[in-house]
C-alpha cells in the first residue's frame, strides 16, 4: 500500500492522471479541461528539465543540523533502490552508489561499516544485498547490518540502537546528497551526532542554449526524488516539528 501511494503522490503518475482526466472534462467543458491538461503537461516539461530538476536536485540537499565535531566511531552507509532479476534480487543504480562511496569513505577514516536498510516481504534486504556487494566487489566486510527498516526514521531508530550498544555516538553518515539533510535529522532524533559526506552529489549545470529546453528521463528521474525528499521532509516537520 504505502509503494502504492508514493507512485500516486509522485511525479510523473499525478500529472499524467491530471491531464488524463482534463482531456476527459474538455468533452464537456472545453475551456476547463484544456486547460487542465495543458498545466498539467507544461509541469511534466518542466521537471524533465535538466536545468530545473537540478535546482530541485540541489534545494532538497541544503539544510540540515550543522555537520559533528569530533572523531567518528563507524560510518553509516543507507541503502536505497533495488531490481529484480531472474531468480535474484539486486541492487540498484543509487544503492551501489552509495555503497561504493561509502567503502571510499570506510577506507579513507579506517572506520567499521553499519549498512542499513530493509526491504518489502519476500524481498532480500537491502543492507543485505549491500554486504554482499561489499565482501564481492570491494573486498570488505560490513561491522554491523541493519536489516529490518522500511524507511529513512527506521534506519536511524534501528541503526541507533546498534550504535548505542557499540558506545558509538558519532558517525560519518553516507547517502545521497539530495536526501542527506532528512536522514541527518533522522539520526539526531535518535542521539546519533552525525557528519555528512555525501554521495551523488551534483552541481547545477550551465545552461546550454536549445538543449536545456529538451526533457529528458535523466533530469525526469533526478525531478521524481527531489520532490520525494521535498514531500519527505514536510512529513517529517509535520510530525517531528523539524
Amino acid at each position: 500500500m504505502y509503494g502504492l501511494i508514493k507512485q500516486l503522490v509522485l511525479p510523473p503518475t499525478p500529472l499524467l492522471l491530471a491531464a488524463l482526466a482534463g482531456v476527459m472534462l474538455a468533452r464537456t467543458r472545453p475551456r476547463l479541461g484544456l486547460r487542465l491538461a495543458g498545466v498539467s503537461l507544461g509541469l511534466l516539461w518542466l521537471l524533465s528539465l535538466a536545468p530545473v530538476a537540478d535546482e530541485l536536485y540541489r534545494l532538497a540537499g541544503g539544510g540540515g543540523p550543522p555537520p559533528a565535531e569530533g572523531p567518528a566511531g563507524a560510518v553509516v552507509v543507507l541503502g536505497a533502490d533495488w531490481v529484480a532479476q531472474p531468480g535474484e534480487f539486486a541492487l540498484g543504480t543509487m544503492s551501489l552508489e552509495r555503497l561504493r562511496h561509502g567503502a571510499r569513505v570506510a577506507r579513507r577514516e579506517d572506520l567499521p561499516i553499519l549498512l542499513a536498510g530493509g526491504s518489502p516481504p519476500d524481498v532480500t534486504p537491502v543492507a543485505v544485498l549491500m554486504a554482499d556487494s561489499l565482501a564481492a566487489d570491494f573486498g570488505m566486510a560490513p561491522g554491523w547490518i541493519e536489516s529490518r527498516s522500511q524507511d529513512t526514521a527506521e534506519n536511524a531508530r534501528f541503526a541507533a540502537e546498534i550504535l548505542r550498544f557499540q558506545g558509538i555516538r558519532t558517525v560519518v553518515l553516507v547517502t545521497s546528497a539530495f536526501h542527506m539533510p532528512r536522514a541527518r535529522q533522522a539520526f539526531e532524533r535518535e542521539g546519533i551526532a552525525t557528519r555528512p559526506d555525501p554521495s551523488g552529489a551534483r552541481a547545477a549545470p550551465e545552461l546550454h542554449g536549445l538543449y536545456s529546453l529538451l526533457p529528458s528521463a535523466a533530469a525526469l528521474h533526478r525531478g521524481h526524488y527531489a520532490v520525494h525528499e521535498g514531500l519527505g521532509r514536510l512529513w517529517y516537520a509535520l510530525i517531528h516539528g523539524d
